[in-house]
């Protein structure tokens, strides 16, 4: 069984979407046993609505895929991790939602996997934080 990791919305997105970073996003699912926070469905939604706003994939398949997501990956509550989070954002200037995810990951101490390249120039020298950029071929 593989081990756990901390998943942001950068990367599940792309297992559905394609784009590409969907290769590696697909690989590191099959690597590690994805985790996020609970508002991971709320990112992963929004994607989806600017996929279908923007006519590259149909509504019906959207609404497939995101009930597709619950069975793709554990989601967990979140609320334990919002302090960091809110610590993080206001000390690194960063949208608190993006810092759940690294709150989280240094809370569970699980490596956190992202395709989110401004999060990663933002945090790669956080302390205690594990961080794995999706990187192409």
């Amino acid at each position: 069984m593989p081990s756990a990791a901390i998943f942001d919305a950068s990367v599940v997105v792309r297992w559905v979407v394609d784009d590409p970073l969907t290769p590696a996003a697909i690989e590191a699912g099959k690597i590690w046993a994805p985790v996020a926070p609970t508002l991971l469905g709320s990112e992963f939604a929004n994607a989806l609505r600017g996929q279908a706003r923007a006519g590259r994939y149909e509504r019906d398949w959207c609404l497939l895929q995101m009930g597709r997501l619950t069975r793709l990956i554990d989601l967990r509550d979140e609320r334990e991790y919002w302090p960091l989070a809110l610590k993080l954002g206001l000390e690194r200037d960063h949208a608190v939602y993006d810092c759940v995810y690294i709150a989280m990951a240094i809370s569970l101490a699980l490596p956190l996997i992202t395709a989110d390249s401004r999060l990663t120039r933002k945090f790669a020298d956080l302390p205690g934080l594990d961080l794995r950029p999706l990187q192409t071929g």
